[in-house]
């Protein structure tokens, strides 16, 4: 039986959304992305613009480098949220679950919109990283905080401002 490495080439892959998991999984730990073709439909997808729309039509003008001011007044706001605790038998202790969705932003970059700098998501969890070669299921299955999922609403370049990823950088 040839092995799933076998089955791509060196660059990052397109793949159907209902190719097999352990191939999505290992192009994960390979690349640090994959694109999942019509993982949405295209319908689903402009159902949710029309939900926000109107919402990023009318964001305020600002004039700041990435994000504006307000937000970061927001930010510094939820900061301070606490972690829900529970009461048991003994005593207060904090709870946590299996993976969940913990953000779903909607963005629109507007023309002369800076990229953001050079970051890992996960900075978030205050993880520290030791660059890698490979992936190795042992020494890393803590290694990951978060899988980021992005849903295209028009098609992504770098002249629009589209998010990039640089392949492998998951390693760094």
């Amino acid at each position: 039986m040839l092995s799933i490495s076998t089955n791509y080439g060196p660059e990052v892959q397109r793949i159907p959304a209902d190719s097999p998991m352990e191939d999505i999984i290992y192009l994960l730990k390979r690349d640090g992305g994959v694109f999942l073709k019509n993982l949405i439909p295209v319908a689903d997808v402009e159902k949710a613009y029309e939900e926000c729309r109107e919402r990023l039509e009318n964001d305020v003008e600002w004039n700041g480098s990435f994000f504006p001011s307000w937000k970061h007044e927001i930010r510094d706001k939820l900061l301070m949220l606490h972690f829900d605790l529970r009461a048991d038998t003994a005593g207060i202790s904090p709870t946590s679950s299996q993976p969940y969705l913990c953000q779903n932003p909607a963005m629109r970059i507007r023309p002369g919109g800076k990229a953001q700098p050079l970051h890992r998501d996960d900075y978030i969890s205050h993880n520290y990283h030791q660059e890698i070669d490979c992936w190795n299921d042992v020494r890393d299955r803590n290694r990951e905080t978060a899988v980021g999922l992005f849903v295209a609403g028009s098609k992504v370049t770098k002249e629009n401002g589209g998010t990039q990823f640089i392949p492998r950088s998951h390693l760094w």
